[in-house]
């Protein structure tokens, strides 16, 4: 999931549950009426200071769920890069095998020897190889 419609479901988690909280002292205000206005601020600064909490709480979890996808990406990417090192070895590992042959078929002045294996065998796979990667 992209971290845009985390943010978005977090907002609206927020936003649903400062709802919640003025039924809450809406309903605590008709069960308990509060003569003194004193109580009612006391009331009100605390709320205030939980939704403050809560605001930070969402954004600490927003953040951590982003870090995470952004671990996850990299940690594909190291995989790709992982993989395509260990073929380029393996192409050098063939590339190195067949130069030592067309050394050693060179050596021996074996010509038709080297245009057989190398023009007709090893080109075309080659070739194939390419167009598979």
């Amino acid at each position: 999931m992209l971290p845009n419609k985390k943010a978005h479901k977090i907002i609206y988690g927020l936003l649903a549950f400062i709802i919640f909280e003025v039924l809450v002292i809406a309903a605590l205000s008709i069960i308990f009426p509060l003569e003194s206005t004193r109580h009612k601020i006391i009331l009100l600064i605390a709320f205030i200071v939980y939704n403050c909490f809560l605001v930070l709480l969402f954004k600490y979890i927003y953040l951590y769920q982003t870090e995470l996808h952004n671990l996850h990406i990299e940690h594909e990417k190291f995989r790709f890069i992982d993989s395509e090192i260990e073929l380029f070895r393996k192409h050098r590992h063939d590339l190195k095998n067949h130069l030592l042959v067309m050394t050693e078929l060179a050596q021996q002045e074996d010509i038709q020897a080297l245009k057989n294996i190398y023009t007709k065998t090893i080109l075309k796979k080659l070739d194939q190889s390419f167009i598979r990667n």
